[in-house]
């Protein structure tokens, strides 16, 4: 029997409300799942229930080896798990157990108690057994639970790992709000240098910097908070990946292309590929450098010496790199998916261009 069917047949029992006390849920939820899991829960060495820390009991704690908590799970009645989490960090925090496990049967919380922080700073994942798909659900508890997984350290190196990426995602969601502040408020010259082309390009005169920059500053609106997602796990059953956290983006309107929700005009199918190079150049100012290293069969479109090209196919970047741009139509786009390759992001429906007819 797989771990999707005793989900499935527990998400039953919680809507019939079967599971009418704490025990039930230990025994009719817990235990049942810590059984599809690989766990002998027959074994007080390996599954031991009331463990005792100090004169305190935790109600299970996960061994291995043998009397080694690997995992100690707190089991509440259902919709009593909230403001549960301090009891269980004392717990786990005294005997150096890596993993916190919360639950009422039905909401899953998983914990590393011994990373720094408040509670919600140490959440690895939570999911409603519920709500969420029988096949994610039963991801999580594989990657982390599995008892195969904890004796071959795979699911301790997992949850180091998730957990490296949540605190990647709290970085950046931090950082975004000032980073935009800067922008637009004409701190970055990249950003002045590329609308200034950008305008020209529109109209065919350049404005100065600060023309550009008393435009930004006028039509700045206040940064903000970035939300990655309602869950915190950020993976997916397994074979686990990260699971980028994607906001649908307009389709463009006409010839240009359309990126971080964003839509940018422009004039021709040429003029997509210099305007999508010269943002990603101001986004990371290695970006040529690592292209032209990538991308050179037969040569790079980008690259520093000019003088081996016909001079009326090739354009000058605000980087001082060029940009040869004597493509067709087929060949620029083939560009943009390797621009997109290099710069990290998903053609199509991180960035979506439109070259025209």
């Amino acid at each position: 029997m797989t771990l999707e069917q005793p989900i499935d047949d527990i998400r039953v029992g919680i809507k019939a409300g079967d599971y009418k006390s704490e025990a039930d849920v230990s025994r009719g939820i817990v235990l049942r799942i810590f059984t599809a899991l690989g766990w002998d829960a027959f074994n007080p060495a390996v599954v031991s229930s009331e463990y005792g820390v100090e004169n305190r009991r935790v109600d299970y704690a996960l061994c291995y080896p043998p009397r080694k908590p690997f995992a100690f799970v707190e089991v509440k009645n259902l919709g009593k798990s909230v403001g549960a989490e301090k009891q269980l960090f004392e717990y786990a925090y005294h005997e150096g157990v890596p993993l916190a496990i919360l639950t009422d049967g039905r909401d899953w919380s998983f914990f590393l108690p011994l990373q720094r922080g408040n509670y919600q700073d140490r959440v690895l994942c939570k999911f409603d057994l519920v709500d969420t798909d029988t096949a994610e659900c039963a991801g999580w508890f594989m990657r982390y639970l599995h008892y195969g997984a904890v004796v071959a350290g795979d699911a301790q190196k997992a949850a180091d790992d998730d957990y490296g990426r949540v605190l990647i995602d709290r970085a950046i969601a931090d950082a975004l709000p000032k980073a935009w502040h800067d922008l637009v408020s004409g701190a970055d010259a990249r950003l002045l240098e590329i609308l200034a082309n950008r305008v020209k390009d529109l109209c065919g005169s350049k404005p100065s910097p600060e023309i550009v920059a008393n435009f930004l500053k006028a039509a700045r609106s206040e940064p903000r908070p970035v939300v990655l997602s309602q869950k915190v796990a950020v993976i997916k059953p397994l074979p686990m990946t990260p699971a980028a956290v994607v906001m649908p983006l307009p389709a463009p309107m006409g010839v240009g292309f359309s990126y971080g929700g964003q839509f940018y005009p422009a004039k021709s199918a040429i003029s997509v590929l210099i305007a999508v190079v010269e943002l990603f150049i101001a986004l990371d100012p290695s970006f040529p450098e690592k292209f032209s290293t990538l991308n050179v069969k037969p040569r790079s479109i980008l690259f520093k010496d000019p003088t081996e090209y016909d001079q009326t196919r090739i354009r000058r970047l605000s980087c001082g790199w060029w940009l040869y741009v004597n493509l067709s139509r087929a060949n620029i786009e083939i560009n943009i998916q390797k621009i997109c390759e290099v710069a990290g992001v998903t053609y199509g429906k991180d960035l979506i261009i439109n070259l025209g007819g």
